[in-house]
């Protein structure tokens, strides 16, 4: 029977609000150690890194890449740098305390380099996973600016995938060492095709939040577990705050970008900052507006719009907001921030500095009590969960696989039973049965000449071998070559 380890690991609790429940950057999911030596070669990565980098919306330049350049020679070092053409510059950091300390805000994406348990040259190693983990909240703020986020194997580490931790709760399993993925659709609108097969792949995610999808499966895996899930622009509405960032890219016309919804409340507008009233459009063009020599005024403006808006959107009011976004109107007063300057290092500057810094905190939902947003429902990672009520019943493979003439197939039965064992094409579309009667139980192998029931040779292709017996079914692919 086909069996493989399953463990559980769920994400710890929501740090922000804001976090990648409303991701905006593009985030990807690969079960496999590409880093490892031609997993497959860098240069199948091009599509889907490329796909990754120019779907992020933030600001940023070039791909950070978290446990890479141990050495100028190890294998992480070598496939990132291969990549710098599309995704570059690239900046490594590496070591628990580098990572701990290393600011995300200036990169338009960052990669999770391979466990180092599967990549021995040059992999993330247990104490920079945790790390990392410890700051979850900042890579869930960092997708949630627009980042595009991408990980490869770290199932086999102490704390697997933690620094998703303001995500969900996921499940992950190690299936047996898998040479060959299948993509979804969703898969290769992103550039997860079958370029990327090579063995190995590892990690499967049995479940995860319903905002990722499944990007990849296991065909040869019971239940077909998906082997890469992910995302674009994935947003989740909630009442909890939005950053000024968020608000910045969600609204109309200047404040969109790329396809990101308009979430702006229409009950917020118009608004007023200070004594003077703004429109949509206005208050637009200030969240636009560069701080430029430290001006103090912009910067309060940036968030007292924001805590505005997130208001209109029915966020709570923990203690001191009410109090902090009167202060902040007072200190605005006649001032125009379209236009006006107050300067960091005046006493003026100093107390909007400090309303801004709490109304910051607060749009980024770090003042106690936090909002908390419901849990994301759970999806199967399983594409064909009813291979997993086979219990008595498997395939154990097919030799040759792929097939140019004859393959025999090998199943397996624990009970004597009438059993169906069939090929059908891609489409789902019976090509030919092989069995169709009482079978005893132990092992068995049948023959299959690549033909259909008529007798014709069947095109190249993916096909699937089904084993049906008292309403349980399993499947393995075979693939056929010309």
């Amino acid at each position: 029977m086909n069996r493989y380890s399953i463990f559980t690991y769920v994400a710890a609790a929501l740090f922000f609000c804001s976090s990648a429940l409303f991701a905006q950057g593009p985030v990807a999911l690969l079960g496999i150690d590409a880093e490892d030596f031609s997993h497959p070669a860098p240069a199948n990565y091009t599509t889907l890194m490329n796909d990754l980098y120019t779907t992020a919306s933030n600001a940023g330049t070039g791909t950070l890449v978290i446990g890479g350049n141990k050495s100028a020679f190890d294998r992480v070092t070598i496939f990132w740098n291969a990549l710098a053409p599309t995704i570059g510059p690239i900046t490594y950091v590496n070591g628990a305390a580098a990572i701990s300390a290393q600011p995300f805000g200036a990169f338009r994406m960052i990669a999770v380099a391979s466990d180092v348990v599967n990549t021995p040259s040059g992999g993330l190693t247990n104490a920079e996973n945790e790390a990392l983990s410890a700051r979850a909240g900042h890579v869930v703020a960092f997708v949630n600016g627009g980042g595009a986020l991408v990980g490869f194997s770290n199932a086999r580490l102490t704390t697997p995938y933690g620094y998703l931790g303001g995500i969900g709760a996921f499940t992950f399993g190690l299936p047996p060492q898998q040479p060959n993925i299948t993509p979804t659709v969703e898969g290769l609108a992103v550039g997860v095709t079958d370029a990327l097969d090579g063995c190995c792949w590892h990690d499967s995610y049995l479940t995860f939040p319903s905002f990722l999808d499944v990007l990849a499966f296991y065909p040869n895996v019971s239940g077909q577990p998906a082997a890469a899930i992910g995302g674009e622009q994935v947003i989740v509405t909630s009442n909890c705050p939005y950053s000024y960032g968020f608000w910045k890219t969600h609204g109309d016309q200047n404040c969109q970008a790329g396809n990101n919804a308009d979430f702006w409340p229409a009950a917020a507008f118009p608004m007023f900052l200070g004594s003077n009233f703004y429109s949509e459009s206005e208050v637009c063009d200030i969240l636009h507006r560069t701080p430029q020599g430290g001006n103090a005024l912009v910067n309060l403006a940036h968030q007292l719009i924001a805590a505005k808006l997130n208001i209109a959107n029915g966020s709570p009011q923990p203690l001191p907001v009410p109090a902090t976004i009167l202060q902040a109107d007072a200190l605005i007063g006649n001032s125009d921030p379209s236009v006006d300057m107050v300067r960091a290092n005046t006493q003026a500057g100093q107390d909007m500095s400090a309303a801004a810094g709490i109304l910051d905190t607060y749009n980024n939902n770090l003042i106690e009590p936090i909002c908390t947003p419901p849990a994301p429902s759970p999806k199967s990672g399983f594409t064909r969960p009813q291979d997993l009520m086979a219990e008595s019943i498997s395939i154990e493979g097919s030799y040759p696989n792929p097939v140019r003439g004859l393959t025999t197939i090998s199943y397996a039965l624990e009970n004597q039973g009438s059993v169906v064992l069939a090929v059908y094409n891609s489409l789902g579309i019976l090509v030919r049965e092989l069995v169709n009667n009482d079978v005893s139980a132990g092992t068995h192998q049948i023959e299959w000449d690549g033909r259909d029931a008529n007798g014709h040779r069947v095109v190249s292709g993916l096909y699937h071998v089904r084993l049906m017996m008292d309403g349980q079914t399993t499947t393995r692919q075979l693939t056929v070559t010309r």
